[in-house]
Formats: structure tokens, sequence, C-alpha cells
């Protein structure tokens, strides 16, 4: 998904720093959505009809997530 720019996916099991990114299912199958991880527990990202918000990456989010990436520089 985001490999061939850089991004490595993490284990599961790995502690997301901020700038991690995190591919989510959102009602799909497939991953429909992202979002930054901006650290204390929180990610920022965009929905549909819907300003930028910050949210807790927790619950639904958390149950969603398909993967997560961290930029290989």
């Amino acid at each position: 998904f985001f490999e061939h720019l850089d991004f490595k996916p993490l284990k599961d099991n790995a502690t997301l720093q901020k700038g991690d990114v995190v591919s989510m299912r959102l009602m799909h199958h497939k991953p429909s959505h992202v979002a930054v991880f901006v650290g204390n527990g929180e990610i920022a990202h965009h929905s549909n009809n819907r300003l930028s918000c910050r949210e807790a990456y927790s619950g639904y989010y958390l149950s969603c997530t398909e993967k997560r990436y961290r930029y290989a520089y």
C-alpha cells in the first residue's frame, strides 16, 4: 500500500510513534481511510463531510485498523 513510498509496515506489537500512518477499513472490506498518529493515543484524520480532527485511537478506529506504517528515511 505505502511500501513504494518508503513507508515500512510495522509489526502488530510495535509501539506507534508520532508521524506513523494508520490504514483502516471503515465500512469497507479493503483499506479505505488513513490517519496520522499524533501522539498521546490520538490520530489526525479527515472523513467525508467533516472537518479534519484529532480523535482517540481506540475503540472503533483500533478495531478497523488494517496496517500501520512508519516512514523509513
